[in-house]
């Protein structure tokens, strides 16, 4: 309703009553004219996208006043809608795309105009949203093209923020994080320590090169700025530099050292992704083994709290870099063992991989593992059924209805097995005491998949396989032939060990390879001072007996 004084106005100002033809007085036309809303300036349409508390609110202002939304509107609206939507609108949006398609289209063609604030806080807000796929494929274009073109115009936030929310969203466009790059390298030490943080991240996740920007944090960071990081930035950082496979041992000692004695204050997460970005960076040292120290003190009490991956990666990164202290793996198997059914897959073939190669014993974590991962074989990856594989054998662990699941889906899968899977399983079922009959078909097939490729098996998996065949005492005459002679052909690149190996496996066979054991006398002979006596010992068993 119109206020009162403003409809005094408008009949003082209205002149003569005009009738509407059925005997009832009105405004006149000036009147009406004069007392119709007026259209909101863009602060004020502003203030009410800012001030909109649910994605629908937003959705109706864009849908009654898209036409005179200009780019700070438009921007304020994505950026809105990444800080107020919950997981639920996410699924909403996601499911119908046609309610964000016009704010995308209006955006998408309006871009080219904005400056950098509305391109990162676009970006970033449709990274949260999770959009992605054919609907918003304009949109992400789009928005790449004007942030490589603005990167130089970013502020520090602006570059963290752009970077994250292109790797967030799976699109890691070399020629954008070139220039993120090449724009972020020069100020460094301008950036929030938590944005310099998030950048990194974004860079890894993103696989995208840029090893000059790394070295230069990497400086930037172990000069003192990692006190000013808080626990998840620099478990952030660690990870970071490990999952790019950049080399930075006085950052990950200063990592360390800052670390070891906050880790109270770090979450379940931030503490396996610590553990795991040492184990995978190869960082070794003092501080290292101190940090180690500190994550078997700190753990244990607080497992049930860690997720089944953050278990998985604490367990997998003790094992890697030989650090698996007894209480700490005493704790992890039982927590395991009490939630196997709620691990993937991927996460079972780890967890036992690590307590395997740890040499822990753990009956009952093996057994909840082998309950919960024998009905689901089928989701195995190749790496999963290795990995399960090689567990068991090496535990020393009998699982026969989980091995016949393998063995099943290994045989099924065997030509698409990469050779270490191929060589990693046939040595794990010929060390298990596992029925021959199954056992003799397993590796038929395994053996049939890797004649075809033997060229692309490294030399231990070459010896490896032959020696499975002949641990069952299984002949397979042609993929002997086979092997024999790209043996023959490397020798020189195989370890005294595994010299040792092909000679016990052919003369175990009865399988005469004339020319493989002359290839082999005319290598071993100037190396053998260099050669283990059990190896020595067995090439002469092979001679002898061959």
């Amino acid at each position: 309703m119109l206020p009162l004084a403003l409809l005094a106005l408008a009949y003082s100002l209205a002149g003569p009553r005009r009738y509407d033809g059925r005997g009832r007085r009105g405004l006149s036309r000036q009147a009406l004219v004069l007392c119709a809303p007026r259209p909101l300036t863009p602060r004020q349409l502003n203030g009410r996208i800012a001030n909109a508390s649910t994605v629908d609110g937003i959705l109706q202002l864009h849908a009654a006043h898209g036409d005179a939304l200009d780019d700070i509107n438009l921007s304020t609206c994505w950026s809105r809608l990444g800080r107020i939507a919950k997981n639920a609108d996410r699924r909403r949006l996601l499911q119908d795309p046609a309610l964000l398609a016009p704010l995308a289209r209006q955006t998408a063609a309006a871009l080219d105009d904005w400056g950098p604030w509305g391109v990162s806080a676009t970006a970033h807000a449709a990274a949260k949203l999770r959009l992605e796929g054919g609907p918003y494929e304009a949109l992400w274009s789009k928005l790449g093209t004007a942030a490589a073109a603005s990167a130089r115009d970013f502020n520090c936030q602006g570059l963290a923020n752009t970077a994250w929310a292109f790797a967030t969203a799976g699109r890691p466009e070399p020629a954008l994080f070139d220039r993120l790059a090449a724009a972020s390298e020069p100020r460094l030490s301008d950036f929030p320590s938590f944005a310099l943080g998030q950048l990194l991240w974004a860079f890894a996740a993103a696989g995208a090169e840029a090893a000059s920007l790394f070295d230069a944090s990497a400086a930037e960071l172990s000069a003192g700025r990692l006190k000013e990081l808080s626990p998840q930035g620099v478990s952030m950082v660690a990870w970071a530099f490990a999952t790019a496979g950049r080399p930075a041992p006085a950052l990950f000692e200063a990592i360390a050292d800052e670390a070891a004695p906050r880790l109270a204050e770090f979450a379940p997460q931030g503490l396996a992704n610590l553990a795991w970005a040492f184990a995978t960076s190869g960082a070794r040292g003092s501080a290292q083994r101190r940090l180690f120290a500190a994550l078997a003190a700190e753990s244990p009490s607080r497992l049930a709290t860690f997720k089944t991956r953050e278990l998985a990666n604490l367990a997998w990164a003790c094992a890697k870099i030989g650090l698996a202290p007894r209480a700490l793996f005493e704790a992890l198997g039982e927590e395991v063992a009490r939630r196997a059914s709620a691990f993937s897959v991927p996460d079972m073939s780890m967890t036992a991989w690590a307590f395997a190669s740890a040499g822990h014993a753990a009956p009952a974590m093996f057994d909840a593992l082998a309950e919960a991962a024998t009905p689901r074989a089928r989701e195995c990856s190749g790496q999963a059924i290795a990995n399960l594989a090689w567990a068991y054998a090496t535990a020393r662990h009998a699982s026969p209805s989980l091995y016949s699941a393998l063995a099943s889906m290994a045989a099924s899968r065997a030509r698409d097995l990469s050779p270490q899977a191929v060589s990693n399983i046939a040595w794990s079922f010929a060390t298990a005491s596992h029925p021959l009959a199954e056992t003799h078909l397993l590796l038929d097939a395994l053996g049939a998949a890797a004649q075809r490729r033997l060229g692309r098996f490294k030399p231990q998996e070459l010896a490896n396989l032959c020696w499975a065949f002949a641990r069952v005492r299984l002949p397979s005459p042609s993929l002997l032939d086979a092997l024999a002679e790209e043996a023959a052909r490397r020798l020189d690149a195989f370890s005294g060990q595994g010299v040792a190996t092909l000679a016990w496996s052919y003369a175990t066979l009865q399988h005469a390879q004339p020319d493989l054991f002359d290839a082999i006398a005319a290598e071993a002979a100037p190396r053998l001072r260099r050669f283990s006596p059990q190896a020595i010992s067995t090439i002469a068993w092979a001679f002898a007996t061959a």
